[in-house]
């Protein structure tokens, strides 16, 4: 008797929670459906940022555009530097599909040799174009250790002197400080959009108004991460020519 009635209130659950779990089972599919539609860029935020006369990496018609607000200082910079730099260069920047549009933020912290070292980039530029000043980068890059314990002005001379610049020339616009403003105006431009931490960085197609609707990353993201967004407006940019 007990048996009957156990095989009984087991056939009643089945009725009343086989459609319930059909029910649960087809709106965990849907969901996984919709969530594959959407775009990898729905998950960043989008805001209207400024290139500003900053130095550029790669072909300045490129269709894609990244700002990368930066401190010579930071770690993670330095880490985007060595790890996922080369990968862009390699895939996006060298191929003319993207450009690097470097602008500093030196924080607070990693002051005054953040500053020091921007200002540095800035008269390798003065000298040599966006191509020393990126020389400049690079060294400064594979050269500090990073977290505001960085280069001496002494370091910084060497640097110049082994990218063959002309050492008076450099001298006289590092101690002029003629640059400093320049950085203090990203930097600023940079609080106006947001930014609190670096490395801060801002893809999306590039205009001819010298701004960008950019999708806003925060931090050393992997590869992995650039990429998918690239890919996603690179194909909007061939949709929409």
């Amino acid at each position: 008797m007990h048996k009957n009635n156990f095989l009984i209130l087991l056939v009643l659950v089945l009725i009343f929670a086989l459609p319930i779990l059909f029910l649960v089972i087809k709106s965990l599919q849907e969901n996984a459906k919709k969530s594959s539609q959407e775009s990898p860029s729905e998950y960043f935020s989008k805001q209207t940022v400024s290139v500003d006369d900053d130095p550029v990496m790669g072909d300045k018609n490129a269709p894609i555009t990244l700002i990368e607000f930066s401190d010579f200082e930071c770690g993670n910079c330095r880490l985007f530097f060595l790890q996922t730099l080369p990968l862009l260069k390699e895939k996006y920047i060298n191929t003319g599909k993207l450009r690097l549009v470097y602008r500093d933020f030196p924080v607070k912290s990693h002051d005054p040799l953040a500053t020091q070292e921007a200002m540095a980039a800035d008269c390798a530029g003065e000298q040599k174009g966006d191509e020393g000043y990126f020389d400049y980068h690079d060294g400064i890059f594979n050269t500090t250790t990073s977290g505001g314990r960085g280069l001496e002005v002494a370091q910084l001379f060497l640097i110049a002197s082994n990218l063959k610049l002309d050492e008076m020339r450099f001298k006289e616009c590092f101690e002029s400080e003629r640059f400093k403003e320049e950085v203090k105006k990203d930097f600023f431009d940079g609080m106006n959009n947001g930014i609190t931490g670096t490395p801060t960085f801002f893809l999306g197609l590039t205009t001819q108004d010298n701004t960008i609707k950019g999708m806003k990353i925060l931090g050393a993201m992997p590869y992995a991460a650039f990429k998918i967004i690239i890919e996603e407006l690179l194909q909007s940019n061939e949709t929409n020519n």
